[in-house]
């Protein structure tokens, strides 16, 4: 495998080194490959939210609390029931 590595560093041609690096992902990764890989760990982030709140979605870097907005009328329905 190490020479196969150094093998496609070397090669200039675009598909011919993705080729190969194809080739050595199927021969590490796939099934019966030499290093299969097991996610130890599968994040899941739960959050409770109410009506009144309205925020964008946090895909990259948290929450972000300063987008925040609170309608103030559905909020005080909300409580009166």
């Amino acid at each position: 495998v190490d020479s196969q590595l150094q093998q496609a560093a070397g090669i200039t041609d675009h598909e011919e080194r993705v080729a190969l690096y194809r080739q050595l992902e199927r021969d590490l990764f796939a099934d019966g490959g030499l290093m299969p890989i097991v996610p130890l760990f599968s994040r899941a982030d739960y959050l409770a939210r109410q009506s009144w709140l309205q925020y964008p979605p946090a895909y990259f870097g948290g929450e972000h609390y300063d987008f925040y907005v609170i309608d103030q009328t559905v909020k005080d329905i909300s409580r009166s029931r």
